[in-house]
């Protein structure tokens, strides 16, 4: 496009001043004395006035000296009848001799004659502004960035001289210079002397990144390369622009995934862990650790009074009650509860002659430490004996088969079938509810070999204080009985008559003996159910021999 020219008023262009024009501050270049007004003379290119010899002190030179004197008007001169000079060539010819550097600064000047007018006062070229003040013909350079020459893409420059540029963004810009914003566009006057334009397809260009490859322009724009690194890494730019780059698996934890989520970026690697941090596993028993990028949990170590370590509670001073034992069964039974040893009852004797066996737990006896009457077991115990016997007809006796006669006077009680019933009342006057009772059986006067084979059952009545029999029918089968029996089912191999003792029967009186309305005193009836088969079984009643072979109880118990 032609860009209009720019023109400036007479007084601007009298005054050497405005936006318009640039006013030189050195003086029109004369060639010969002709081209001066008023007397003057051309010296050295300046008009200047003459002076009388010898000496010169007004400034000026004696004709046809060398000398140059002080300039006494450096904006304008004027020429009597002459015209003032003009450049040569075309604004093409003169755009080359500006980016040449030959050609000399425009000054301002003014020539005066007998008259001034348009067609005298002239523009010396396409950057210089001739205008009349009066009878003066006033020159000036032209703004930069005048449109000049009838060519595209030519501007007056700050020299005055016509070139070929760009004027852009109020700027002027050589033709041929590169955009700094953008290596891929450059000024082509010829082309587009108001924008910057694409420089030649392919040339090569720089964006400060090498991972991007060797880059060339298209279309005005820096386009990337090859890229430096295969798709399955991570380009790590040089440190300077352009520098080769390094092709890394990764830069960033994004870049990896399971099994090794991690990147370690100085190595560019990705690894399970870099940390203790990437290595939980949910359990409080182990260590979380990461070693050489690798998750290790190996167990935690558990000292002190918190030895062992427990899920989820971490260290704790148990497990299970067996980790609080103190093998110390008198200090009670240790339990763990939260992970923390809770204590047992602490067993307390009566007397320091009976102290705690720390194996059982008990307090143990001594000879001399056991009440009199009773003896120290081997278990370390006091222990004393009861025996009770049969003290009245009434507290023995015989039920035959039906009708179920109740003998009570009878000298034995003949086990000898299912439908024989024997009966023992014991009267229990040391026996009280809280009685340790450790054992008891029933002693009994067998009289002979051939009946020496119980194969029995022995019962005992529920009741906490028995009545006596009575010679009355099934007065002993009818008896209710406790559910728990005995069985004394064993041949005894007796040689002839003899005493003999039945199997413990003491889980069948604590039974009773542990009931609300047991007393000290009061009476236990045991009833004894004849065998299921032969041989037979018989034993003597109070009443044989006065008394003097009557069963009895005996009944040992742990004395405190």
């Amino acid at each position: 496009m032609r860009l209009p020219l720019l023109f400036c008023s007479t007084a601007v262009v009298m005054a050497a001043l405005g936006a318009c024009l640039e006013p030189s501050t050195q003086v029109f270049r004369c060639e010969t004395s002709g081209d001066c007004a008023g007397g003057r003379v051309c010296a050295e290119g300046r008009c200047e006035p003459p002076c009388a010899e010898p000496g010169c002190t007004s400034g000026g030179v004696v004709p046809g000296s060398s000398s140059v004197g002080q300039v006494s008007s450096a904006a304008s001169h004027t020429a009597s009848g002459g015209s003032r000079p003009r450049s040569s060539g075309t604004p093409s010819s003169r755009a080359s001799s500006a980016a040449s550097g030959s050609s000399a600064s425009r000054p301002a000047s003014s020539s005066s004659g007998p008259t001034c007018t348009p067609t005298t006062c002239v523009a010396a070229d396409a950057c210089d502004v001739a205008a009349c003040n009066g009878s003066a013909c006033v020159h000036a350079r032209a703004a930069t960035g005048t449109a000049c020459g009838a060519a595209e893409g030519l501007f007056c420059d700050a020299a005055g001289q016509c070139v070929a540029a760009c004027l852009i963004s109020g700027m002027l810009v050589p033709d041929g210079t590169r955009n700094p914003d953008n290596g891929c566009q450059e000024c082509r006057a010829a082309v587009a002397p108001d924008r910057y334009s694409a420089v030649t397809e392919g040339t090569a260009c720089a964006d400060a990144l090498s991972c991007n490859g060797a880059e060339a322009c298209s279309g005005g724009e820096c386009q990337p390369g090859t890229p430096a690194c295969s798709a399955e890494l991570q380009c790590v730019e040089g440190s300077v622009p352009e520098s080769p780059p390094q092709c890394v698996q990764c830069t960033a934890d994004q870049h990896c995934s399971a099994p090794t989520p991690r990147c370690r970026q100085t190595t560019g690697t990705c690894v399970a862990c870099l940390g203790a941090g990437d290595c939980p596993d949910t359990l409080t028993c182990t260590v979380d650790d990461c070693a050489n990028s690798v998750c290790t949990h190996p167990l935690l170590s558990c000292t002190g009074g918190t030895p062992y370590c427990e899920e989820p509670l971490g260290c704790v001073q148990c497990r299970n009650d067996a980790d609080c034992q103190d093998a110390n069964a008198c200090n009670g039974v240790e339990r763990c509860s939260g992970g923390s040893c809770v204590s047992g009852t602490v067993v307390t004797c009566p007397s320091s002659t009976r102290p705690c066996d720390p194996d059982t737990g008990t307090c143990v006896c001594t000879a001399s430490s056991c009440t009199a009457g009773s003896t120290c077991t081997a278990e370390g115990t006091c222990q004393q004996s009861y025996t009770y016997t049969v003290g009245a007809s009434a507290d023995d006796a015989l039920q035959d088969p039906p009708p179920g006669n109740t003998l009570l006077t009878h000298w034995w009680t003949s086990l000898y079938s299912v439908n024989h019933w024997g009966g023992l009342r014991f009267a229990l006057t040391d026996i009280g509810p809280s009685t340790d009772i450790v054992g008891a059986v029933l002693r009994l006067y067998v009289d002979s070999n051939a009946e020496d084979d119980p194969r029995t059952v022995i019962r005992i009545q529920d009741s906490t204080d028995a009545p006596a029999f009575a010679a009355a029918q099934n007065n002993i089968s009818t008896r209710g009985c406790r559910a728990t029996t005995g069985s004394w089912s064993t041949d005894l191999g007796l040689p002839g008559p003899s005493v003999v003792n039945s199997p413990d029967v003491a889980p069948l009186l604590r039974e009773v003996t542990a009931q609300s309305g047991w007393s000290a005193g009061h009476h236990v009836v045991f009833v004894l159910n004849g065998p299921q088969s032969p041989p037979l079984f018989e034993y003597r009643q109070w009443d044989n021999s006065a008394g003097a072979y009557a069963p009895a109880l005996v009944i040992t118990v742990r004395v405190p």
